[in-house]
């Protein structure tokens, strides 16, 4: 299937792919709870949050890319990065811990939730224990109100 990629133009770094069927996802997939797209609305934090998920590591359960990597890799300066994080973090979306490494520097650590919305839309799951927090969804009622209200005006 996707044989080798060919540098066409250097330039522009087009390059020539096989295309696969979306049945033949495999480990290089990354997944993220649908609802996460909705709640999380500024696209930069979204960006973030989805690189970290990415980047998550399952034998350790956690994500441990620098602020660094996570600006370059997301074209996002540090300093937002760095909003975007205490935003998640704010919103127990994330967990910021600090791990000190093989070399004696101290690195950061992030494990990540996701928000699971069950038929009834009441529970939370958190990464290793159930924690609940309040969120603001609009249900259907309120969705069929506000577009009859808006073909009425």
């Amino acid at each position: 299937f996707l044989k080798e990629c060919i540098y066409m133009d250097k330039e522009t770094k087009k390059i020539k792919v096989a295309l696969k069927p979306y049945k033949e996802l495999n480990a290089k997939f990354t997944q993220v709870s649908n609802f996460m797209r909705q709640y999380i609305t500024d696209a930069y934090t979204f960006k973030v949050y989805f690189y970290l998920c990415e980047r998550w590591n399952s034998s350790t359960n956690y994500a441990f890319p620098s602020i660094r990597n996570i600006s370059k890799e997301c074209s996002i300066s540090p300093q937002k990065v760095q909003n975007c994080i205490r935003w998640l973090i704010e919103e127990n979306l994330i967990v910021k811990k600090s791990k000190e490494g093989y070399d004696g520097k101290t690195y950061n650590i992030y494990y990540i939730n996701y928000i699971d919305i069950d038929d009834v839309m009441e529970e939370v799951i958190a990464s290793d224990e159930t924690k609940y927090i309040e969120i603001e969804v609009e249900t259907d009622e309120n969705i069929e109100e506000k577009n009859e209200s808006e073909s009425e005006s």
